[in-house]
């Protein structure tokens, strides 16, 4: 508006003769700028309910890149997730991002990891600090029990020294080109071996853009360096083609296989492949992947219902839960635990086992030429205890349904034999030999009841 109340000031000077000079040149366009904490809040803002496409999604990713794309912001942002998460109860974190090249704010691919890595470092840092001063207050451990600051100092050394361990996932974006990928590559494989957590390398980004043809070169080349690779996979409609290569290519893991799911001849080859799914409910029911129905009331315990995780938790597919981006989808790892037993009434056992095998197929390894074995062991260890000592949903059922098959036939069992050692007391009450009554004693092999004896 100013620009326009000056150009009509200059053109009123101009019919009077006020303008005795001419008009300087034009000043040269300035470089648009970034954009601001407020664009990134209008892309967020959505009526509550109501889902976020996919596509507005890979636009908000957009802007946050745009707004937080500089050293500072990176290191933050790292600390904050990992201190996020870590409250959480998480003790093991895959953090993924794609490094990016900003020459205008002196950002290059491997500075932008330097910072991220170093924000790992300050929030695992500041999570042992918060777990420290936790325990010392006496307050809820992370692994279902609760103590007093005695017993707590005088049984440190039964506990890991750490809060949580969060490394780094190098992504390559579908928009890059087949160099830049590579060039992701090596820079994984260059951080890992100079000590860096970074544990493995992702395909992911706007599904609609790159072919899958074109960055496999690069993924083969991870493979080739002994990075572990994770490929988002049928998140959209018609990329059937696409899907069969990559299971054809055999990662270590998937992420979301939305669409794999729902077409029978690439489900069975998913399902003979054993290859692990990286499962985001929440994510999948905000932007629409997971359809709606008139059954739906709107809820996402509604929605996740008609979820895929339910498909593969019901054949054993192996399954890790995983929350996507927690800002944009407005979730936290318990939530999602939480979201799927619900939808598909998982006994907290149920849940315990989904935990359990979440830690098999984590980037990790306790090999002993790798340099991250020993603290595998102790975050496996940290695992397998708090799922053990985890008291359970308030409210949820405690046993599992293999578990509750096996209690109920332990309890048969026992009636059986108290049934037979009351009538035994009976008889022998009366007299030295079994007594021939209605209610007396009855052999196995008197009755039709032999089977269903040796059976339990």
């Amino acid at each position: 508006e100013e620009a326009e109340e000056e150009e009509a000031g200059e053109d009123e000077n101009d019919r009077t003769g006020a303008n005795k000079t001419p008009k300087p040149p034009p000043k040269p366009t300035a470089p648009r700028p970034h954009r601001k904490t407020a664009d990134v809040r209008a892309l967020l803002a959505k009526p509550d309910g109501e889902g976020r496409p996919l596509q507005r999604c890979f636009d908000l990713f957009a802007a946050i890149h745009d707004l937080c794309t500089d050293h500072d912001s990176l290191r933050r942002i790292a600390a904050e997730a990992t201190m996020d998460f870590a409250r959480d109860g998480v003790v093991y974190l895959e953090l993924r991002t794609t490094p990016k090249c900003v020459p205008s704010r002196n950002v290059t691919k491997a500075s932008y990891c330097a910072a991220v890595l170093d924000g790992l470092a300050l929030g695992k840092k500041l999570a042992d600090d918060w777990r420290r001063s936790k325990r010392r207050a006496g307050g809820d451990d992370d692994e279902g029990g609760t103590r007093g600051s005695s017993d707590a100092s005088s049984n440190s050394s039964s506990f890991e020294s750490f809060a949580i361990c969060a490394r780094l996932i190098l992504s390559v974006d579908r928009r890059e080109t087949p160099e830049e990928a590579v060039k992701t590559v090596k820079l994984a494989a260059f951080l890992r071996d100079a000590g860096a957590d970074v544990c493995g390398v992702d395909l992911s980004g706007n599904p609609a853009l790159g072919h899958w043809k074109s960055f496999e070169p690069a993924l083969r080349l991870a493979r080739h360096l002994k990075l572990p690779v994770t490929l988002h996979c049928g998140e959209i409609e018609g990329t059937g083609t696409e899907e069969a290569a990559m299971i054809a290519f055999e990662p270590d893991r998937f992420g979301h296989c939305v669409h794999t799911s729902r077409d029978p001849e690439r489900w069975l080859a998913l399902r003979r492949s054993e290859i692990p799914i990286e499962i985001c409910v929440s994510s999948n029911c905000v932007t629409d992947s997971v359809p709606r129905d008139e059954s739906c009331d709107g809820s996402h315990a509604s929605r996740a219902r008609r979820h895929h995780v339910g498909q593969a938790h019901a054949v054993g597919h192996p399954l890790c839960i995983c929350t996507d981006d927690p800002g944009v989808f407005e979730t936290t790892l318990s939530r999602e635990y939480a979201l799927v037993a619900v939808a598909f009434d998982l006994s907290d056992d149920d849940v315990r086992e989904l935990v359990t095998g979440t830690v098999r197929h984590a980037f990790m390894t306790d090999a002993h030429d790798d340099p991250f074995a020993e603290r595998a062991m102790r975050v496996k260890r940290r695992v397998m205890r708090g799922a053990a000592n985890w008291r359970g949903f308030p409210g949820g059922r405690r046993a599992s349904a293999r578990r509750r098959a096996i209690g109920g036939v332990a309890s048969r069992l026992m009636r059986r034999i108290r049934e037979v050692g009351s009538a035994l007391t009976t008889s022998l009450s009366r007299s030295n030999s079994p007594v021939s009554s209605e209610k007396g004693i009855r052999y196995a092999d008197d009755d039709d009841d032999d089977d269903d004896y040796e059976r339990t």
